[in-house]
């Protein structure tokens, strides 16, 4: 009877071991298996993926779900308004900066981006008004913000500013 039942048992666990295997093939497969476990975590990783994959309303929906789940991590807040910058939904995105800064004040990558869209829109006071905020909050991430003279190319050239640019690194990517 023992015999029969550590049979059993290891039968079971062989095929839930194989059942769950399924769920690792890929890291979408896998973040769409966790969000019953950590909706949002799994959700907000799930929108990562997508957008690495070019499937933007589908990342869009999933950092507005991880958010559903909790509306102050800060960086699904930061992901989506990124993703709506880069889709020229700027309004939205400077609500989601302005969000991620309210819940993560260190989110220098936040102050950069608000800054930038501004700076683009032709505010260039209120735009450079959150570089001093860059310069206070030197931010928590791993290679930090880029620094105000690597962003040259980010910015439009304004009169007189053709000098400034000329001297800026060639390396100004953003660090995000």
């Amino acid at each position: 009877m023992l015999v029969y039942c550590s049979a059993a048992l290891v039968l079971l666990f062989g095929v839930k071991t194989v059942m769950r295997n399924r769920d690792w093939q890929n890291e979408e497969m896998l973040y769409r298996s966790g969000i019953y476990v950590n909706p949002a975590k799994a959700w907000g990783n799930l929108g990562n993926v997508l957008k690495s994959q070019g499937e933007m309303e589908e990342a869009e929906q999933a950092y507005r779900n991880a958010l559903y789940y909790r509306s102050n991590m800060a960086d699904m807040l930061y992901n989506l308004g990124l993703l709506l910058q880069e889709s020229n939904k700027f309004a939205e995105a400077l609500h989601y900066y302005k969000l991620a800064i309210g819940s993560r004040p260190t989110l220098a990558s936040a102050y950069l981006n608000t800054g930038i869209i501004l700076m683009n829109q032709g505010s260039h006071g209120r735009g450079q008004a959150h570089l001093p905020d860059l310069r206070r909050h030197p931010g928590r991430e791993p290679e930090g913000p880029p620094r105000p003279q690597e962003l040259g190319h980010q910015l439009p050239v304004q009169p007189g500013q053709a000098a400034a640019r000329a001297g800026t690194s060639g390396g100004g990517r953003l660090r995000v």
